[in-house]
């Protein structure tokens, strides 16, 4: 493939709204935003229910960070069938002018997801049999993820711009008001 039809196909998967990175990372965005405004209404109700409801939240926690980790995985995706950030940066590498800042891009995205990948590869798609210690190897902590959706969100705006001279900002947008459920008593058990 040449070098103009690298970039036109790299555009392709980053381009605004339509590309499916750039969907991907939104779609990180939003959750991340619904995830931290669920936790501080949380923060805010009353202490029983604080008290009780500790299961609840342990499990939106759960959902919350095996969905984001699937989603990073998915979009440092090393085969070459796949839309990947990865396979972006691993294309961009062949393009003059590209090399040397895809390659570095490459090196920073391979560390900040070293912990993504050994936990979706040994806690997520499979439950190894590990010891209970060498498990907690394979924790993530909260920062691993943001850090992972922010250098995602951080690569999609510089390379959409570098490849397509677009400046758009990828931020969810989120139209409906999704804490209404929490406003309004609604059942009885």
């Amino acid at each position: 493939m040449g070098e103009h039809s690298t970039k036109i196909k790299i555009g392709e998967w980053l381009k605004g709204p339509t590309g499916p990175i750039w969907g991907e990372v939104v779609k990180m965005l939003h959750r991340r935003q619904i995830y931290k405004e669920f936790m501080e209404i949380c923060k805010q109700a009353p202490d029983e229910v604080r008290e009780s409801g500790g299961e609840f939240q342990r499990w939106v926690a759960a959902n919350y960070y095996r969905s984001q980790a699937v989603a990073i995985r998915s979009l440092n995706d090393k085969d070459k069938r796949t839309k990947s950030m990865r396979q972006s940066l691993e294309m961009l590498k062949t393009v003059r002018g590209f090399e040397n800042e895809a390659s570095a891009d490459l090196d920073r995205l391979t560390e900040t997801m070293k912990p993504i990948n050994q936990f979706v590869d040994k806690r997520v798609a499979h439950l190894e049999d590990l010891a209970e210690s060498e498990a907690a190897m394979y924790e993530i902590t909260w920062d691993d993820i943001d850090a992972c959706v922010d250098l995602h969100r951080d690569l999609l705006v510089h390379y959409s711009y570098q490849t397509m001279g677009l400046t758009l900002i990828p931020e969810p947008v989120i139209t409906e008001p999704w804490q209404y459920a929490f406003t309004v008593p609604w059942s009885d058990g």
